[in-house]
């Protein structure tokens, strides 16, 4: 354990770090801020120590003083778009069938760019619907459209949870080209990158 001190200089070894995926506060040098004792609810006056492991007795949460219910996400505007992406194609079918593609639904850690720190917006095997769960929170900045907000809410919970395959069923009629087009949701700030793989499909 290392004892953490207030100081009036910034020096390049004094910057930290929130994880607000996993509710941590991370030194630049990798080891994580918590109580002393390591106690879950630490009384009044209890130092903080930096420490190599992660563990639920050391987890912070930042929120709004007046209402502590409100999580407050400090990082600024997240930008939210959304896209369509091509899953299937086929090009003047010689004979009308029912194709069944395997398509891809959820967090896409493939297209994604993760980093060592998470924004609280960002995927975790904790968290329930990723940018759907703060998309609306009076805390944070969202750049988006009425539109692009209107299909988040419409898009299943499948959208925002691990990468799962799925199946569907395309028609395809003779000498007639069809694609089929999946509606992926992006969320990007500072460098992060997280692409989410909706339930919304399109056939064109």
């Amino acid at each position: 354990n290392v004892a953490v001190e207030l100081h009036g200089t910034l020096c390049p070894w004094e910057l930290f770090a929130i994880d607000q995926v996993n509710n941590v506060i991370v030194h630049k040098g990798g080891k994580y801020i918590h109580p002393l004792g390591g106690s879950a609810y630490p009384p009044d006056d209890t130092n903080i120590v930096l420490h190599e492991h992660k563990h639920n007795r050391m987890e912070f949460q930042l929120v709004n003083p007046f209402d502590t219910t409100e999580v407050v996400y400090p990082y600024g505007k997240v930008k939210v778009s959304g896209e369509w992406r091509l899953v299937f194609s086929v090009k003047k079918p010689l004979a009308a069938h029912t194709q069944t593609i395997t398509v891809k639904q959820g967090y896409s850690k493939t297209h994604s760019i993760e980093g060592t720190v998470k924004f609280g917006w960002e995927f975790s095997s904790n968290a329930e619907v990723g940018i759907a769960k703060i998309f609306f929170s009076a805390s944070v900045s969202v750049s988006h459209t009425l539109s692009l907000s209107a299909e988040i809410k419409q898009s299943s919970s499948s959208t925002w949870t691990s990468e799962i395959n799925t199946t569907y069923r395309v028609e395809v009629n003779k000498g007639k080209t069809v694609a089929v087009w999946q509606r992926v949701f992006i969320g990007e700030q500072l460098g992060h990158r997280a692409v989410y793989q909706s339930n919304m499909y399109a056939d064109t």
